[in-house]
């Protein structure tokens, strides 16, 4: 049996453990907005990036005027068009809270057959981040994903006017080896994708990461990353599944075309 004051010691325990959950809960939840919009600064961040927008220094409320240029929409991969008003409202979306990861997850999501691992399930629903002038598609910022060596990379791509033109590559989500795979974040590397083509005259994805397919210093060519054969492959395989008929490429071709 308990005596007295072992008694006494588990109940001092239990309290201070209930006050403790109580205090990390609610941090928790009070710091969540926080979170959130430290999160949201830092995907706004990377879209300018990438799109050679993000002045250095730049301050959380620069940051969100330079972003306040773009236009978020979501494009429908089973058309190739940018979606309706009534596919959303048929899906249950709601664009400005969309969820594409989740959406990846869930009972509507595109099964693919033989994608490489991470990418077997996508949305049916993409969101892209577009630049207008005049009515006119200036910059198109394209969500990318795919494998890496420890866990699925994330990234824009952003397209140029011409909607070939490749403007530049940022991952702002990764769990690549530091000093190896984790170069996708250096300005060297990055340096190596503006200026180079989306696609070739004749419609075929041109752009080869690493040693693939033998096109070693082709016109499309990103040379790999030193030490990291599997990231390389991993960058490969995203690029090549995103500018694929299973990605964007129904969609990039009707938006050419004006039938986005």
């Amino acid at each position: 049996m308990f005596n007295k004051d072992s008694l006494n010691t588990l109940i001092v325990a239990f309290v201070l453990c209930l006050v403790c959950s109580i205090l990390v809960s609610t941090l928790a939840v009070g710091l969540k907005p926080l979170q959130d919009a430290n999160k949201l600064l830092d995907r706004n961040k990377n879209i300018l990036a990438a799109a050679d927008m993000l002045e250095d220094g730049a301050s959380a409320e620069e940051v969100e005027a330079a972003f306040a240029q773009f236009t978020l929409k979501l494009v429908n991969l089973k058309t190739g068009k940018f979606a309706t008003d009534a596919e959303l409202a048929a899906a249950g979306i709601n664009t400005e809270n969309y969820n594409q990861g989740a959406a990846a997850k869930s009972a509507t999501a595109i099964v693919v057959e033989g994608a490489p691992p991470g990418l077997t399930r996508i949305a049916a629903f993409a969101t892209v981040y577009a630049l207008e002038k005049n009515g006119v598609t200036d910059l198109l910022v394209l969500p990318v994903r795919g494998p890496g060596l420890w866990g699925a990379m994330y990234g824009f791509l952003v397209l140029e006017a011409d909607i070939n033109t490749i403007k530049g590559l940022a991952y702002y989500s990764h769990k690549e080896t530091p000093g190896l795979g984790a170069k996708v974040d250096t300005e060297k590397w990055k340096a190596l994708w503006p200026g180079k083509a989306a696609y070739t005259a004749s419609g075929d994805i041109n752009i080869v990461v690493g040693n693939k397919n033998g096109n070693i210093n082709g016109a499309g060519f990103i040379d790999g990353l030193s030490g990291a054969t599997l990231t390389t492959a991993g960058v490969h395989n995203t690029i090549q599944f995103w500018l694929g008929t299973h990605g964007y490429a129904n969609f990039l071709k009707n938006l050419k075309a004006g039938e986005a």
